[in-house]
């Protein structure tokens, strides 16, 4: 019934922060990958689609799933083994990474995501030396998990 509506009524439905688990469960199997895509990054999504959406076959939903405040261990570390180049060079430049997954990028055979890793543990550990840094960091997650 859902896929008789319009793809951009889906999209928005999708990207509702009223969305429910169960309504973003079911739009989880769009055939449109922005719909998919939307789905792998809102905080309402389950587990179980998460874990259904990091072997998508689009890269945009892959690497959408580094933005999902429940992307855990197990799927941020699938992510960090993706083999799509894009995907872990934006798992690399993303600060809400931990720090166990950046470093692991950070040994990437590829030059560009191993350098984009590096800079980005660097410049988490010159923003926790600052005062307020950690401060900052934890509302910036906050802000994002919205």
């Amino acid at each position: 019934m859902l896929f008789d509506l319009t793809p951009r009524t889906l999209h928005i439905m999708a990207s509702s922060p009223y969305a429910t688990t169960a309504l973003l469960d079911e739009l989880s199997s769009s055939s449109d990958e922005k719909i998919r895509a939307r789905v792998a990054e809102h905080r309402n999504t389950s587990l179980r689609a998460l874990l259904k959406l990091v072997q998508d076959i689009s890269a945009e939903v892959r690497l959408s799933i580094a933005y999902n405040p429940k992307a855990n261990r197990t799927l941020l570390l699938q992510l960090a083994e993706d083999s799509d180049a894009d995907v872990r060079y934006s798992l690399a430049e993303n600060a809400l990474i931990p720090s166990e997954i950046l470093k692991i990028l950070s040994r990437d055979e590829n030059p560009y995501i191993a350098g984009r890793a590096a800079r980005t543990l660097d410049r988490l550990t010159s923003t926790e030396d600052c005062t307020g840094g950690l401060t900052f960091l934890l509302l910036q997650q906050a802000l994002t998990a919205m």
